[in-house]
This record gives structure tokens, C-alpha cells and sequence, in this order.
């Protein structure tokens, strides 16, 4: 399935994904980013909360989002 991530993009650098929508419009928002990780320069991995509990892991890699259900 594709989605669409949405993220703010902060002057300093950082991002922070906010919420994710599916291919049928249905939207499911990040309410708590638990871990980080920048493998290097062009992969960040963030582990995350839902509004509906559920964890999912996110990874921008090379200016593209890869949505992981854990």
C-alpha cells in the first residue's frame, strides 16, 4: 500500500512526521515520536506512536518516506 507523509520541516534541520494518510483517504496521526536514528547522512528512522496505539517506524531515505508497521 502507498501513503502520503505528511511532516513539519523546521529552519533548523529537524522533522518531525506528524500523520500519514493511505491510498483510500483514511489518516492515522503520529501523537509521540519515541526514538530517532540517523544511520548517516541520506536514512533516518523514527519510531512512533499512533493516535490508535500502534506503533509504526517511518524512514526517510533519499528524500523518500518507507511506512513500516511494527
Amino acid at each position: 500500500m502507498k501513503y502520503i507523509v505528511r511532516a513539519d520541516y523546521y529552519p533548523n534541520g529537524e522533522i518531525l512526521p506528524i500523520g500519514i494518510t493511505d491510498e483510500q483517504g483514511n489518516s492515522t496521526y503520529i501523537i509521540g515520536v519515541v526514538k530517532t536514528c540517523h544511520s548517516n547522512n541520506e536514512c533516518c528512522v523514527y519510531e512512533c506512536i499512533t493516535n490508535n496505539k500502534k506503533v509504526i517506524h517511518l524512514r526517510l531515505e533519499k528524500n523518500k518516506w518507507i511506512v513500516e508497521f511494527a
